[in-house]
């Protein structure tokens, strides 16, 4: 199966679709959320409260979610990252200051095309590009973990922890 393509449209009428919510990478988030229960790998209650614009929001659990991305060259890659369980989000919102705690020595830079992670591993960088959609948000390419992508399949998966 080729690398899946995402367009703008895509991912852009995606959102509030509440069946497959897009993954954005946010700088000024300070912590990863999901509205999706079957995104972690370990879960729990969590007393946490986290506010954005709107005000505060319901958090209905806490863990380790799992994300399998597309990197740069087409291959799956996959994140684990402390997270936040929020039913009510139309997104998935990635915290670059959540990889960069978890992950030493990860960079990230943004231009005017998109935003860009550099995580390192013991095969080499691994680089992830969130090109901007059209509402202007950088979008990481999401894949399931039961799809087959060519690269993947040539090269052993990298597992980020």
């Amino acid at each position: 199966m080729a690398v899946p393509c995402y367009t703008e449209e895509t991912v852009f009428n995606s959102i509030g679709a509440g069946t497959d919510a897009p993954l954005i990478v946010d700088s000024g988030a300070s912590c990863c959320i999901t509205p999706h229960h079957g995104d972690f790998l370990s879960y729990g209650d969590s007393k946490v409260k986290v506010k954005d614009l709107s005000g505060v929001n319901k958090i209905a659990g806490e863990g380790t979610v799992s994300w399998t991305v597309i990197d740069r060259f087409g291959a799956q890659q996959t994140l684990e990252l402390k997270a936040y369980h929020i039913p009510t989000a139309s997104v998935r919102l990635l915290s670059p200051q959540s990889v960069f705690h978890t992950i030493k020595g990860s960079d990230g830079h943004q231009n005017a095309l998109k935003y860009t992670l550099c995580i390192p591993s013991d095969s080499g960088d691994i680089i992830l590009d969130a090109p901007y959609g059209r509402a202007n948000l950088p979008l990481l390419h999401m894949s399931s973990a039961t799809e087959t992508c060519l690269w993947s399949s040539m090269f052993a998966l990298f597992s980020i922890r």
